[in-house]
């Protein structure tokens, strides 16, 4: 049992929601997220999760590609190659965020660490 409850929370610490606000930003603390290889990003409106948003990378770091939202994929699965310091997956992703895809766009980033790091 004390296995199955393990894999639960490492499950867990594995998926990552970021927050855009009704002016379509990322929130501040959201903004610089740090994820590694084999996690899940997904954003939701802070203020409801049945209210549209819209992210897109220029360089995507994510295996569903470089566009996401609430009438698209929504979640980001890290597939870059980021072993240790220094790979040339290990660096920050900038994206833009929106609440659709033809509003305002918000400028944050997802920045991927070696997986040795916690």
């Amino acid at each position: 049992m004390g296995v199955t409850v393990w894999s639960a929370q490492a499950f867990a610490q594995q998926m990552h929601t970021l927050h855009v606000d009704d002016a379509g930003k990322v929130l501040k603390k959201h903004q610089e997220h740090h994820v590694q290889a084999g996690h899940k990003v997904t954003w939701m409106r802070h203020s409801g999760a049945k209210k549209t948003w819209y992210v897109k990378f220029d360089e995507s770091p994510c295996a569903e590609g470089k566009e996401f939202g609430s009438d698209r994929a929504a979640t980001c699965t890290i597939n870059v190659v980021c072993e240790k310091k220094g790979d040339a997956g290990c660096k920050s992703y900038a994206y833009n965020s929106a609440t659709g895809a033809t509003a305002a766009m918000d400028d944050p980033h997802v920045v991927v660490d070696p997986r040795s790091t916690p």
